[in-house]
């Protein structure tokens, strides 16, 4: 078992911006959707650090995590659809996947960043500190921080 879904949970607010067309004219919807937001535990022996190709990339806040009881308690899903079961993708901190977001193979999501609305995170992404991912493809050896980064922004 790669990681499994606590029993704790949190709810948050996430705005949508819904389009629909008709043959007459273009409908704008505005909303906000609760979702409630599961805790990821992994075991204890979890290694937290990526080896990649090119490098060895260990970003400043991976130490400390909260240890209970054998477990290292990680991020937050909306499911187990979120967080593949494959390789050694992770989503440590109060990081958070939701929405149809997908981190796999080797990717990273860390400290307070989200991945959302149908993101992909893959390879040997490291996503940290407080990057937003809406609705994008991040692949290979990308490293973000501290960013927005959407292909269908907010109008």
């Amino acid at each position: 078992m790669k990681y499994e879904l606590t029993n704790e949970t949190k709810t948050i607010q996430h705005f949508i911006i819904h389009y629909e067309t008709t043959e007459t004219s273009l409908i704008r919807e505005e909303y906000n959707k609760d979702i409630t937001l599961y805790r990821i535990r992994y075991p204890s022996k979890t290694d937290i650090h990526i080896s990649t190709q090119r490098t060895t990339f260990e970003p400043p806040l991976i130490r400390n995590y909260t240890c209970l009881d054998g477990w290292v308690y990680g991020g937050w899903v909306e499911n187990e659809s979120n967080l593949d079961h494959e390789g050694n993708c992770m989503i440590l901190g109060n990081a958070m996947a939701y929405n149809g977001a997908r981190i796999k193979d080797n990717a990273l999501l860390l400290d307070e960043s989200s991945a959302l609305d149908n993101t992909i995170i893959s390879d040997e992404c490291v996503i940290y500190m407080n990057a937003q991912i809406y609705s994008s493809t991040i692949t290979e050896y990308s490293r973000i921080h501290d960013l927005l980064v959407s292909l269908n922004p907010r109008q």
